[in-house]
């Protein structure tokens, strides 16, 4: 059985990350025939590479294939010996050279030229390319972050994300990424953010989940929302409803929210004093009762109003990731002022089941289902003629997309 014909030559450079962290990279160049395209990865992508490869080789062969194979070209490299230049040359070579690998579905995804992201999840797929068309103001960027830190925090909150940002419109009128991390709150260019996440190996998945209006209001008493079913805005409706109930006033308040936090630290303190707990409006009980009781919760509420106005005015001092999600859903008049305070929120309120898909109804809203981002952009695409490129002396050194 014969090759694939593929090549590959390697070479180590040094490239900044998402966050501006200069780090050493790989610069693979691929060529096939007449084209060439190149990938830059990180090592450890290298390494799980190599792994998922031979997890293929054991799931995917019986034993008398994998003899038959062995007889003749010898078993498939294990793994990568070093993170040297030699090391990783040496590993591709034995890859490509092997007639099974160098033709493995892992493989062809590994170098750009196919993906098999739709295969590896239950959720619907959505590449990024098409994200800017699919959303819309408040709706919800979710992540599963790739570091052990992260893991600990999804373990011990019993949540499927550690960390969220939100899509907005900035006061030009241009779609952003608001979102609190280690660097403040910030606006970030959507796709471009999402992909840096994903070329820097910082997240395992990231996923977006859209916000609906509902096409008509309906008044609900308390006791019949959990029987009530509403009829709510889809991509067939789009026409008809337009911006799915963002008005230009609720768009408008939110560009001054973004303006006003744009440049805030980064702060856990509201969550650490109100992330575990919510406001809820008294019901019931006697006269006397609530006479009793009147004068030592209006110095609570008089705070509560006071950390209401501060969180989605935008003068609060810094935010939390969900926090600031919040705060820009009550500008939107998305989700209720007198519902939470903003820090009772955590990126897994965001999740199926969490406390804002029952609190946006009151605002006529709904959660959409979430759909999983395929951030790769199959590098084969860029790929350019080799004879193209010899015969006008040209060198190419920029053929990923970031």
């Amino acid at each position: 059985m014969p090759g694939s014909g593929l090549t590959c030559s390697v070479l180590l450079i040094e490239k900044a990350d998402v966050f501006g962290k200069v780090v050493p990279h790989y610069k693979l160049t691929v060529k096939h025939t007449e084209l060439h395209w190149e990938i830059i990865i990180k090592y450890m992508k290298i390494v799980s590479f190599s792994k998922k490869l031979c997890q293929s080789w054991n799931n995917d062969l019986n034993e008398i294939e994998k003899s038959r194979y062995i007889q003749k070209y010898d078993s498939i490299p294990k793994s990568v010996k070093s993170n040297t230049v030699e090391s990783v040359q040496e590993y591709m070579n034995s890859v490509l050279e092997h007639p099974w690998s160098s033709s493995s579905a892992v493989l062809l995804e590994f170098l750009g030229a196919a993906t098999t992201s739709r295969h590896n999840t239950k959720r619907t797929v959505l590449h990024v390319s098409q994200l800017k068309e699919y959303v819309q103001p408040g709706d919800i960027i979710l992540f599963k972050c790739s570091d052990r830190w992260n893991a600990v925090t999804r373990l011990t909150l019993r949540s499927n994300f550690d960390h969220c940002a939100v899509v907005v419109q900035n006061i030009d009128g241009c779609i952003k990424l608001l979102e609190s991390t280690g660097e403040g709150v910030h606006t970030y260019p959507l796709v471009g953010r999402l992909r840096g996440y994903y070329l820097a190996d910082y997240v395992k998945s990231i996923c977006v989940r859209r916000i609906i209006k509902r096409k008509e209001q309906v008044i609900l008493r308390e006791e019949e929302e959990e029987e009530a079913e509403g009829y709510f805005f889809t991509e067939e409706d789009e026409g008809e409803c337009g911006d799915s109930g963002r008005s230009e006033d609720d768009l408008l308040e939110g560009a001054k929210f973004v303006k006003a936090v744009e440049g805030k630290p980064y702060q856990l303190r509201h969550v650490v004093t109100h992330g575990l707990s919510r406001y809820k409006s008294s019901s019931g009980g006697s006269d006397s009762e609530k006479s009793s009781s009147s004068s030592s919760s209006s110095s609570s509420t008089d705070k509560r109003k006071k950390r209401l106005s501060t969180a989605t005015s935008g003068t609060q001092k810094g935010y939390f990731c969900s926090e600031v999600c919040a705060a820009y859903l009550k500008s939107l008049r998305i989700l209720p002022n007198n519902e939470a305070h903003c820090a009772a929120y955590w990126p897994s309120s965001f999740d199926v089941g969490g406390d804002i898909e029952k609190d946006i109804l009151e605002m006529g809203y709904k959660m959409d289902d979430i759909v999983e981002l395929n951030l790769r952009i199959l590098e084969m695409a860029k790929a350019k003629d080799n004879v193209d490129q010899v015969t006008n002396g040209i060198k190419s050194e920029n053929n990923v997309l970031l």
